[in-house]
């Protein structure tokens, strides 16, 4: 049978598994750190920059650029189908026959399996297995950052084959160069880089212990990972580098790496089966009941151990697959080592290696567990070649892809989500993973996004009930990452999140001490224009007096309410724009922002703004000047300043980094301070008698991302143009 042929049949099983396992016509995949993409068409440029407000009050440098490749191959099938739903089994469509790919031609390249339909049902093991079962149930697991599960059997193989041959292989270093492209979007978390960095180093080291290794091929090798990988390398350094610094600085300030990594860790035996958990929570409820099927399921959860354990002592037929084995073997080894935390035995080893500030980016063991179905999976398939016995081979890799049964079954969405409580679905659980986005959100949306100007919209009350970041709206069974964020092209300030180490919300709703007018003075220098006061959180956290208060003072106005939330307008005389100047300056000794509300209510003054910064006690004598300016994209801003008479501040209401930088068409000296603790400002000294003045305002790394982008797209295209040529070369060779 012809490879089109096994590749149909492929698409027909995993098009019947997508279908059985449908989202309900409306519902979006969203809970825990995880949202489904959709929306794209309002969506996908924001991933086009190193500034994000997406995810991150008053905004962050942002790792996900890499998902603008993605998106954009995806935005047409959103345009199309205009759902949601239909975007989002699409999506894992291509994962699953992806997966299946990638093993296959895996497979291929490294001749396991020379019988043909062997290679088939083993390449089907890759996408139909335990691990991918988990991802579908759990909120966390299934995102983008998974999709590296998808290109690491055929970069690993390809970069076995290109280190290992005697020549120097062009087509497959091209090829490799053109997949390492297109798998861009699976690096958006630094962390999956290293990780892959890593294995790849344990590749190399392997070789160069137990296999002669082309060293021009090695060398033209990085090179090419280089190139390919700029526009990674170039503009993830800051983003790994300030997440180190976070971790160094947790520990100088006291923080208990030993008693973190404790609390990860998790029992060896359950990395056997590809996860945190045995099996997982719904699966066990729903036949917790049945004594003999509990014991089938959870055994056969550890059958690809087992398999590849006695794959390892049987014999092979040749050094080379007994040096794939070996490699996979070792490779699962040093991922259980980092996945495992501080498990016992080794406990002091794993510590050393844990604690290192670079590994220690990995956090949780999901990351880890990513990779080790591939080198297992491989192992088994490795087995199976060296099997004498065809209807053994049959026999065993059928029960291997009757394993993850209820993929099979159907409902895992609507009836088997991690969050359902026992005995419940998706429509009578308190939580769930699929949720339906009110109408009422919707229709906000529409009224937001059609106004031009720039503003934030702040929401309200706090309402966090287990995680930081998370919103809890219970009155439609969302708990996670807030979804509206993508259907809103405003930044929301999130009431749940830090800014700093201090919760807006939070002392609005709890700190009696202070006065209400606080949080007007807050959402005025935060250029914001909207409160949402949502009242689909748990009731225990709905109290809105205070804004009634400040409703009947005049400061806000109230423009809607329904069941789901009240919408509140600030008063116009508060506004600020996102880029503004003719304001006072205070400098106090050890401000910071969490003593901004009571700086306010003992000042009463909505024009001054406060820094603990040495500013030489500047005197600013420019208060009437006249500032316009333009958004040219979220990294850039240009403005246009008259009626200068001195030195005046300016003022961007995003979140201070010195990576925010300011340039001028003229003489000027600027010094940047931090405003109210966390908003960035420049104090701007014109030449003497210099009236008009042009500014640049722009965030450094967006540079970095523009030169990245071009050397890998040029070197994308010169693989391309190689596999043209090489391809009319050999017009009678297989491609």
């Amino acid at each position: 049978m012809k490879d089109k042929n096994y590749f149909i049949i492929a698409l027909i099983i995993f098009s019947i598994i997508i279908f059985n396992n449908s989202i309900p016509q409306g519902y979006i995949l969203a809970s825990g750190d995880f949202n489904q993409v959709f929306n794209l068409k309002d969506n996908f440029m924001k991933f086009f920059y190193a500034w994000t407000e997406h995810s991150s009050n008053f905004g962050s440098y942002s790792p996900l650029f890499p998902n603008f490749f993605l998106y954009l191959l995806l935005l047409p099938l959103d345009l199309i189908f205009k759902s949601p739903t239909i975007l989002m089994q699409l999506t894992w469509l291509i994962i699953l026959f992806g997966s299946f790919l990638s093993f296959f031609y895996c497979l291929k390249l490294l001749k396991i399996n020379s019988n043909k339909n062997i290679q088939f049902l083993s390449s089907l093991i890759y996408p139909l297995n335990f691990f991918i079962m988990n991802i579908l149930m759990n909120p966390y697991l299934n995102r983008l950052h998974s999709s590296l599960y998808i290109f690491l059997p055929i970069l690993f193989a390809l970069t076995y084959k290109i280190l290992t041959e005697n020549k120097i292989n062009w087509r497959y270093l091209s090829i490799y160069g053109i997949i390492s492209f297109i798998s861009l979007f699976s690096f958006s978390n630094p962390a999956f880089f290293i990780l892959y960095i890593l294995i790849i180093g344990i590749l190399f080291i392997f070789n160069l212990m137990f296999k002669k290794i082309n060293f021009k091929s090695l060398i033209i090798y990085l090179i090419l990972n280089f190139l390919i990988f700029s526009i990674l390398i170039f503009t993830t350094y800051p983003n790994i580098t300030s997440g180190i610094k976070i971790i160094q600085d947790s520990k100088v300030n006291g923080a208990d790496t030993k008693s973190w990594l404790s609390w990860q860790s998790v029992k060896n035996i359950n990395l056997f089966t590809f996860s945190n958990d045995p099996a997982p929570s719904p699966i066990i409820k729903k036949i917790s009941n049945n004594s003999t099927f509990l014991f089938i399921f959870l055994f056969s959860s550890f059958l690809y151990s087992l398999l590849f354990l006695i794959g390892l002592i049987y014999k092979k037929k040749n050094n080379n697959q007994r040096n794939l084995f070996l490699l996979s073997f070792l490779s699962i080894l040093f991922l259980f080592l980092l996945a495992s935390k501080l498990s016992p035995p080794f406990s002091d080893l794993k510590y050393f290696l844990n604690s290192n500030s670079l590994i220690i980016l990995f956090r949780s063991t999901e990351k880890l567990l990513l990779l080790v179905p591939f080198f297992t999976i491989l192992g088994i398939a490795i087995f199976f070649d060296n099997l004498n016995s065809v209807k053994i081979k049959y026999f065993l890799i059928i029960i291997l892809l009757l394993i993850p049964i209820p993929l099979y079954y159907g409902n895992i969405f609507t009836d088997m989500n991690i969050l359902l409580d026992n005995n419940q679905n998706y429509k009578t659980s308190n939580y769930s993973t699929i949720v339906k986005i009110p109408e009422e959100y919707y229709q906000l949306a529409k009224t937001i996004n059609n106004q031009p100007e720039e503003f934030r919209i702040l929401g309200l009350p706090y309402s966090i009930v287990n995680s930081e970041n998370w919103m809890n709206y219970i009155k439609w069974k969302h708990i996670g990452s807030d979804p509206t964020q993508e259907i809103i092209n405003k930044p929301i300030l999130n009431p749940n999140q830090k800014i700093l180490n201090w919760f807006p919300g939070y002392d609005f709703d709890n700190n009696k001490s202070l006065c209400d007018e606080w949080l007007i003075y807050y959402s005025s220098i935060s250029n914001v224009k909207y409160i949402i006061y949502h009242k689909d959180v748990p009731n225990n956290f709905i109290n809105s007096t205070r804004l009634n208060y400040l409703e009947n003072k005049q400061y806000i106005h109230k423009l809607e309410t329904n069941d789901y939330f009240d919408l509140y307008e600030i008063d116009s005389q508060y506004l600020k724009t996102p880029i503004f100047s003719n304001i006072n300056l205070l400098i106090k000794d050890n401000f910071s922002i969490n003593k901004m509300p009571s700086s306010f209510c003992e000042d009463k003054k909505f024009n001054y703004i406060y820094t603990n910064n040495n500013l030489n006690n500047i005197n600013l004598q420019n208060k009437d000047i006249d500032i316009n300016y333009k958004k040219i994209n979220p990294t850039k801003y240009k403005i246009e300043i008259k009626n200068i008479s001195g030195k005046f501040p300016i003022i961007l209401s995003q979140k201070y980094s010195n990576l925010w930088r300011i340039k001028s068409n003229s003489n000027i000296k600027t010094t940047q301070f931090i405003v109210n603790g966390y908003l960035n400002g420049w104090i701007i000294e014109p030449s003497e008698n210099q009236k008009e003045l042009s500014l640049e305002i722009y965030f450094k790394p967006q540079s970095y991302f523009y030169l990245g982008l071009i050397i890998s797209i040029t070197t994308l295209i010169l693989c391309i143009i190689y596999l043209i040529y090489n391809w009319r070369k050999h017009k009678n060779k297989s491609f």
